[in-house]
């Protein structure tokens, strides 16, 4: 956690010295649900372009879960997270990019004793269609990375990837 929390305020800043390049605000909603669960996050972000081919985002946002086999069990929490988006420009409307990053989610279980503390590594499709001066659309989807969990002293680690609806966010921001 600790060195997780250096590596996000160094990447933020490291850069406020770029003071010409574009600034963004926005944010990411994802939504799943099927017969078994449902889930929904929402993350505000702050980016900055900090060159043609690479834009960093940090956020911290919302998540709940509802599981509902055998009984109904509700979680929510908290994530915290930063990525560089390194891609290339197609044509002039659309930016595709891989997105490695690092993110911190703590989730607490309704009624239940200890939180879930779980920290990923790894990387992210997607891509930005320009739609004015100020206004771009963001889609990522699919996940490859490392995922380490730990809930009251107990720890688990898993390397994979997941291409399932859950991957799927989509975002909108302002640039100034």
């Amino acid at each position: 956690m600790k060195k997780l929390t250096i590596i996000l305020i160094a990447l933020c800043f490291s850069t406020f010295g770029f003071s010409q390049m574009s600034n963004f605000v926005g944010g990411e909603l994802g939504f799943s649900s099927n017969d078994a669960q449902s889930n929904f996050s929402f993350v505000p972000q702050y980016g900055r372009i900090l060159n043609e081919k690479m834009v960093v985002v940090v956020g911290l946002g919302l998540r709940n879960s509802t599981v509902k086999v055998p009984t109904e069990v509700k979680s929510s929490g908290f994530a915290l997270g930063a990525e560089l988006r390194y891609g290339w420009k197609s044509g002039d409307h659309l930016f595709v990019f891989l997105a490695p990053g690092v993110d911190f989610i703590s989730t607490k279980i309704k009624d239940a004793k200890d939180a879930t503390n779980s920290f990923n590594i790894g990387i992210r499709p997607g891509l930005t269609y320009v739609m004015s001066d100020h206004w771009t659309a963001t889609a990522k989807y699919g996940y490859l990375g490392y995922t380490s969990v730990s809930t009251g002293g107990a720890s688990s680690g898993n390397f994979g990837l997941d291409i399932n609806t859950n991957s799927l966010l989509l975002g909108i921001n302002y640039h100034f």
